[in-house]
């Protein structure tokens, strides 16, 4: 991409037209002036018309000059800004020119952001945003800015299959601008990290496309796969061990913070300690059903007589009684049950519909703050992309928008809570069904005993060992109905096991990806050293040098001192070394950069009195560079303790390999725009 001109419109309160228009060309191009004639302010504009102006501080107008929101001086008279604009012209990597227009002040929204951008080009002309929740997604700005100059964002997914940015416009673009103030302190220094972890290394890895941040990238994703296994590992295994300890039984070596492997889990089982010694689930069941037969027997032998048929018939009408209860209370709670499960999936379907308005709600805001109705009429709304020439702000206004968000938001609240204590109530349905399964058949295992022997005379005396034999049919059943529950859960975890494991592998084989980076480094690092070389670096030479996309420093240049840790290039070399380290890294990226915007702004490169050589060296390099460079250079300033010219720095250089702009003495960039 190149930076074709700048243009800013202002209009005072006589309607007078002041401004600048600044056309730059593909090679260097030196914009310059005396101190304080507004060479930054020109650049300032570049960044604001790329919706880049967090890269000089903040977001909006406010990172821009006094002078082109409130008042200016020109010819000795103080004007006030009433409105202002600037157009930016660019010549995209897809071949195509674009004007990029975008509102600094503008009186009817004086404290906007002022996030709209609007672009022509190849006949049509279409606005889009900045700085807002979807300004990456296909109706934002830096979505469309990224296609036209073949910037592909990666993406990163998240939990629960959401996916996030990688990297973002604002981010890569720190590799074509250093501004004035704070630009020359460190690498990168403006640049706004968005909470991306390791953000300067990506920035590198995404410039010179190296395998490893996409590695990284997937090493990130495999992490947090592997979370989420742990997470239903620790999950299931909870869920066991409640049973487990419910039946006193316990399994070796089963843990929810460790996952076995599925070779160890496939042999695990449930134990039981009887007398001092271990026995599995099979085992036990042979000893309950031994104690089950001989109490049957005793049982058997106990009944001879017929008395008492009249209380034993009793005694059946109310365990038959008993259990018709016991299934009723089972249905009403299936029923419950049911029920909850449905208002779940109508609250989950109510709360994804509230948070899909309330992301919409975001982009409607930005119509009625950003624009006026006027301007709206051949416009398309960012969230549908109709037309919007039947809506007038009498039906959509900041406070509609703002107190519909609000009720939303409460709204999205609400539902939460009522998933929450919807689930909640689920799981304690479930949990009543197990209770009543369990009396049911319990109950069923009494009655047919007492089926058995209704006419046994001597049932009452034995009432001890029928309890015992009940109490052990019941064990033999929660014992019985376990081992089905345990192939399940064993089921589950040995899946969990093996996408672990798989994850494991995969993590081994991304990182060997990391190895072959090693050549594109290498040449970055060798075209790094002949820049410092070039420039004059005298810092602890140059042949302790290196750059690794490892240690604590990835990718930034490091030193390597006898003895002693390695130094961030930065820590060890004189303020004017390491402005030189800035020049030669930024240019190398744009020498050698795969995906780089294809431009470089250099506001005041001579700073911390450069020697006149390097400066020198500089502009040759860029000149070299064949690529677009643009460079703020005071007109006059001193090097080697004697000022000089501007003129003086070029007379290496033949005049067709660079473009000097001149800002005129006295009324500095802005002017009367019919003297422009």
């Amino acid at each position: 991409m190149n930076i074709e001109n700048v243009d800013l419109e202002i209009v005072s309160y006589k309607s007078e037209k002041f401004g600048f228009k600044f056309s730059f060309e593909k090679g260097l191009n030196l914009l310059t002036g005396h101190n304080s004639s507004g060479k930054s302010t020109v650049l300032s504009c570049i960044y604001y018309c790329l919706g880049l102006e967090q890269l000089i501080g903040s977001k909006g107008p406010k990172t821009l000059s006094p002078a082109l929101r409130e008042s200016f001086n020109y010819q000795g008279q103080t004007y006030q800004t009433v409105s202002s604009s600037c157009v930016l012209t660019i010549l995209a990597n897809d071949g195509n020119r674009y004007t990029l227009t975008r509102v600094i002040k503008d009186p009817q929204h004086s404290e906007s952001l002022n996030k709209e951008i609007i672009i022509e080009g190849n006949g049509i002309k279409f606005s889009k945003y900045v700085h807002a929740q979807r300004d990456h997604d296909e109706h934002g700005f830096y979505r469309w800015l990224s296609d036209v100059n073949s910037l592909k964002i990666l993406e990163n997914e998240k939990e629960e299959g959401k996916t996030s940015k990688s990297l973002y416009m604002q981010n890569i673009f720190s590799l074509s601008f250093i501004e004035q103030t704070k630009g020359w302190s460190d690498f990168f220094s403006m640049l706004p990290s968005f909470g991306i972890k390791d953000v300067k290394q990506k920035i590198v890895e995404y410039c010179l496309n190296l395998n490893s941040l996409e590695s990284r990238l997937k090493l990130d994703e495999i992490a947090m796969k592997k979370d989420e296994v742990k997470l239903q590992w620790k999950r299931n295994v909870s869920r066991i061990e409640l049973k487990l300890d419910q039946l006193n039984f316990y399994i070796p070596q089963l843990s929810a913070n460790t996952i076995l492997p599925d070779t160890k889990l496939n042999k695990a089982t449930p134990l039981i300690l009887i007398d001092n010694k271990e026995s599995d689930l099979d085992g036990y069941l042979k000893k309950l059903n031994v104690q089950i037969k001989g109490l049957n027997k005793i049982i058997d032998e106990s009944s001879t007589s017929l008395t008492n048929n009249d209380k034993n018939l009793h005694k059946k009408e109310e365990l038959i009684t008993s259990i018709k209860n016991y299934e009723q209370e089972h249905l009403k709670v299936y029923e419950l049950m049911s029920e909850e499960k449905e208002k779940q999936s109508r609250y989950s379907k109510m709360l994804s519909e509230i948070e899909d308005d309330l992301k919409d709600f975001q982009d409607i805001k930005w119509i009625s703050s950003d624009r006026t109705w006027n301007k709206v009429a051949n416009s398309k709304c960012p969230v549908c992309e109709q037309g919007l020439e039947s809506i007038s702000q009498n039906n959509i206004n900041d406070d509609k928008v703002s107190k519909t968000s609000e009720f939303l938001k409460a709204q999205k609240e609400l539902y939460k809570s009522y998933l929450d204590a919807s689930t909640s109530s689920t799981e304690k349905y479930r949990a009543a069904l197990t209770f009543y399964s369990l009396k049911i058949k319990s109950k069923r295992k009494e009655l047919d005993l007492f089926s058995k022997d209704i006419s046994v005379p001597s049932v009452l005396a034995i009432r001890a060992e029928m309890q015992r034999f009940a109490e052990l049919n019941q064990r033999y059943d929660s014992v019985d109905e376990f081992i089905s529950y345990f192939e399940e859960i064993k089921g589950n975890l040995v899946e969990l096991s093996v996408q672990y494991f798989d994850y494991v592998e995969e993590e081994k084989a991304t990182k060997v990806l990391l190895k072959i980076d090693d050549t594109t480094i290498i040449s970055f690092e060798r075209l790094f050293i002949k820049y410092l070389n070039k420039f004059g670096y005298k810092s602890n030479g140059t042949k302790s040098i290196h750059i690794k996309n490892s240690g604590s420093y990835p990718l930034i240049p490091q030193i390597d001192m006898f003895g002693q840790e390695t130094q961030n290039i930065r820590f060890i070399s004189s303020a004017s070394d390491f402005v030189r380290s800035i020049w030669s890294y930024y240019i190398s990226l744009l020498v050698l950069g795969k995906r780089h915007p294809g431009f470089l702004v250099l506001d005041e490169p001579g700073q911390h009195q450069m020697r006149l050589d390097s400066l020198v060296s500089l502009l040759d390099s860029a000149a070299g560079s064949g690529k677009q460079v643009i460079m703020a250079v005071s007109q006059d300033r001193k090097y080697d303790d004697k000022k000089v010219n501007i003129k003086e720095l070029l007379q290496g250089l033949d005049e067709e390999e660079y473009n000097l702009l001149h800002i005129e003495d006295g009324n500095g960039c802005i002017v009367k725009k019919t003297s422009i």
